[in-house]
């Protein structure tokens, strides 16, 4: 089965962990990950995805950022299971 390519936003250094849905403009949903961790030494690449892993009960090793490694607006491959 080929990966799911899910876009996402960044939010690094926030109060609180979170995952919010919002509505794209090209009518596709953007998860919008917020994480705690400072866009540091990978640290807020590595928090959203276990966050996302959290989010969606699956191992972090079925979750990999396809696109945006240094950016707040990422390309998200998620194997299936």
């Amino acid at each position: 089965m080929q990966p799911k390519q899910v876009k996402i936003r960044v939010t690094p250094g926030a109060r609180t962990e979170r995952i919010v849905v919002h509505p794209d403009s090209l009518n596709q949903d953007m998860l919008c990950v917020y994480v705690t961790a400072r866009a540091q030494n990978d640290k807020a690449n590595q928090a959203v995805i276990e966050a996302l892993s959290k989010y969606w009960s699956i191992p972090q090793s079925y979750i990999r950022i396809k696109h945006g490694l240094r950016g707040r607006d990422k390309m998200i491959l998620v194997h299936q299971v």
